[in-house]
């Protein structure tokens, strides 16, 4: 740590005093592999345009250092008549590679991803000295058992299945995509061009299930952003911010020069990054795919380039485009023929977000879950990630109970990546950034908004029935409103019913919102499921309430160990006194329930299973 300290200070005090903003952070990322100080929109950007794997240090990182490294002291020794007969300078030149490549390793933090690309690297280097340059499929079969063999679990890492993965892609698919050009034909000019582009393209193409597994995002703009920005921080950004820090000691003057020379590669890249990221159509979120569905897809890439040269390759491509034809057919009438009703509570710590999948497919998510501080985007990183596992990529009502953040910040992702064509809320206002982001994302999506005085009080969606319960639409809501009281006592309660079971959904009413509800319409709160109001608070769940209400299962979304202390002992005492059963997302996980046919079937992600009869 001290040596990595010792090499890192310096240039860390260099780029913070000749840099900032993006181009300080970009750098700060590339050369020393500090990427805390990058954006989430720039982090989107990237993501949006298929080049996150710039942001981290890794194979690519590694490998453009020794790319570079070996070619200039390959160039220099040749430039000697002395030397290119006394030695051999491809194997000087691999031997003295190896040296800024350790180096970069050391500054970039020697983190794992490093460390694993310092071991591909000095094999490839190796193999190079042994004469061995041509069989790469044996390199990096010998760099994947080395790195297995000090750490068997980075099979499972995203960063060593990507690096593989892509150099896996480029030594299979390479010579095919190349193979559609004429290089005895072509002007020497363009094979390097082309060379870039097949490699550009295998990578992406043998990468796509695992980038669909990971982050369920699949950028159109990949290859001709990765066409232009790779040769950008291959033969300029990384290069000259590492001769940057490598000048530091010697020349104060030449150290500056490399790296402005740096800076001028790092706007370019954000500039080619800021347009592609910007068009409408850069990116499309997608289903995260089976192991099995990674099979097929992984298998027609291996079968396709063999297809001319193997009899039994035609065949075999024609059965595994069978089989991904019939997995999209059977999702498809999955998702839009079940025939009962399930409602999924997930487990968005202190927080609420339940979704509910009708028979025929229409999909509703009522709440979203979130935090107050806002660091952390429930929406994209726990809801979406559990909707794309369901297969599913639109949900066609969002409500709002209310406009805090422990249940609207989430709802802002699902509305831009699921197309929802309804909101429901009810006309409560607030004046925090989140509530005004998501109602600006409303209208630029075009996304129907129904306010509590324009929904009907009895709602059909198919075969389910919603009721809006409260608030009264004559009393005037809050406008502009953060007090906490006074928004959750103004929560949309919704009560969804299913042949003759029905479940409540109450957001975060307290005792005089329940105290309203069970005087005027205590027979309409019969419920056989309830959302706990309030995650259980004290001044939720009253006796008067629950007595109307009279659940026979009651649900509590609250987070582990919460700052608020829910669910409290008081209102636990009082729901047990309803003889119903308790469950909390805190302990189950994500809980489960099924409706068809008179029966309640609950599952939870900790493993549990329940059945409920038929009710009387």
């Amino acid at each position: 740590e001290r040596l990595i300290h010792f090499l890192k200070n310096p240039a860390r005090n260099m780029f913070a005093g000749r840099l900032e903003g993006d181009r300080l952070n970009i750098l700060m990322a590339l050369v020393l592999g500090e990427g805390q100080g990058i954006t989430d929109e720039l982090r989107d950007s990237f993501s949006r345009t298929g080049l996150s794997h710039v942001l981290a240090v890794s194979g690519l990182h590694v490998g453009m250092v020794a790319f570079a490294a070996f070619f200039l002291f390959n160039w220099i020794m040749l430039r000697s008549y002395r030397l290119a007969l006394a030695l051999d300078v491809r194997k000087w030149a691999a031997v003295m590679t190896f040296i800024p490549v350790l180096l970069y390793a050391f500054l970039s933090g020697f983190q794992i991803s490093a460390q694993r690309a310092l071991i591909m690297v000095s094999v490839f280097l190796f193999s190079i000295l042994m004469d061995r340059s041509r069989e790469m499929w044996s390199s990096l079969a010998l760099a994947g058992i080395i790195i297995l063999a000090v750490e068997p679990l980075a099979l499972f890492s995203i960063s060593f299945q990507l690096s593989f993965g892509a150099v896996i892609g480029i030594l299979w698919l390479g010579p095919f995509i190349i193979g559609f050009f004429n290089r005895r034909t072509l002007p020497g000019i363009l094979l390097y061009p082309i060379g870039i582009i097949s490699a550009t393209v295998s990578a992406t193409i043998f990468l796509l299930p695992v980038t669909s597994f990971y982050f369920n995002q699949i950028s159109m703009v990949s290859i001709p952003a990765n066409l232009i920005v790779v040769p950008i921080l291959g033969l300029l950004v990384l290069p000259m911010g590492l001769l940057s820090v490598f000048l530091l000691p010697l020349s104060h003057t030449l150290s500056d020069l490399a790296l402005y020379a740096s800076a001028l590669g790092t706007d370019a890249m954000l500039s080619v990054i800021g347009f592609f990221s910007g068009l409408q159509w850069a990116s499309i979120w997608v289903a995260k795919p089976n192991i099995a569905e990674m099979g097929i897809f992984i298998g027609i890439i291996a079968v396709i380039p063999i297809i001319r040269e193997r009899r039994w390759a035609r065949p075999v491509a024609f059965f595994l485009l069978a089989l991904w034809a019939c997995d999209t057919v059977y999702w498809m009438y999955r998702l839009n023929h079940e025939e009962a009703l399930k409602i999924t509570y997930l487990d968005v710590a202190q927080g609420n977000a339940a979704l509910i999948e009708m028979p025929g497919g229409k999909r509703m998510l009522v709440d979203g879950g979130g935090f107050a501080r806002d660091t952390f985007d429930v929406g994209r990183f726990v809801v979406a990630p559990f909707l794309w596992s369901k297969k599913i990529r639109q949900v066609d009502y969002i409500v709002l109970s209310h406009p805090q953040a422990d249940h609207m910040n989430g709802l802002r992702f699902i509305a831009k990546a699921f197309s929802p064509r309804e909101f429901w809320h009810s006309g409560a206002q607030s004046a925090s950034a989140s509530f005004v982001e998501l109602m600006a994302l409303l209208k630029e999506k075009a996304i129907k908004e129904s306010r509590l005085t324009q929904l009907k009080k009895h709602v059909q969606i198919g075969e389910v029935g919603f009721d809006v319960l409260h608030p009264n639409p004559e009393v005037p809501l809050p406008c502009g409103s953060d007090d906490e009281e006074d928004l959750n006592n103004f929560s949309l309660v919704v009560k969804a019913t299913f042949e003759d079971h029905s479940f409540l959904f109450p957001g975060d009413i307290e005792e005089p919102a329940e105290r309203t509800l069970a005087t005027g319409f205590c027979k309409s709160l019969y419920s056989d499921v309830l959302l706990v109001p309030h995650h259980g608070s004290k001044t939720s769940s009253t006796a008067a309430f629950l007595d109307c209400v009279r659940p026979r299962l009651c649900i509590i979304s609250c987070g582990r160990q919460g700052m608020f202390g829910f669910p409290h002992q008081e209102a636990l005492d009082r729901l047990e006194a309803t003889g119903a059963k308790i469950m909390r997302t805190d302990r189950e996980g994500a809980i489960e329930i099924k409706s068809a046919h008179g029966v309640i079937e609950i599952k939870t992600f900790s493993g549990k299973s329940y059945t409920l009869k038929r009710f009387i």
